[in-house]
């Protein structure tokens, strides 16, 4: 089976967690093997920036944008990239994957589903 690459986008407090642990768990039960992970974290270097980035407050955009991609990075080339050449559905409740596939980040289109409030 082809891999998947599956983000739950939408603001805090959506659902994001309560779907991405739904449909994971119904993947599951069907026989998929199926990462769920997280962002900013994911890895022990997201792990430091996130918990750097909640302590220092407040910061300027730009000073707040890198250390995310930072953590991205390390979380992609750690965490979803393995996965997605063993053949696992890889769910990320992370932000901005529209704008990394445009970049050319992804070798293949992930498919996006997006959980909002309203």
């Amino acid at each position: 089976m082809q891999s998947l690459f599956i983000t739950v986008e939408g603001i805090d407090g959506s659902g994001k967690t309560t779907v991405a642990s739904a449909f994971a768990e119904r993947l599951r039960q069907e026989g998929f093997a199926v990462v769920v992970t997280a962002e900013p974290g994911g890895t022990p270097l997201g792990e430091r920036l996130r918990q750097l980035l909640l302590r220092e407050k407040p910061l300027s955009a730009w000073a707040e944008a890198f250390p995310f991609l930072a953590a991205r990075a390390e979380h992609v080339a750690q965490v979803i990239r393995p996965a997605l050449r063993q053949g696992e559905t890889e769910w990320d409740e992370g932000r901005g994957t529209r704008d990394e596939k445009r970049s050319g980040l992804w070798s293949r289109k992930p498919l996006i589903l997006s959980c909002a409030t309203s």
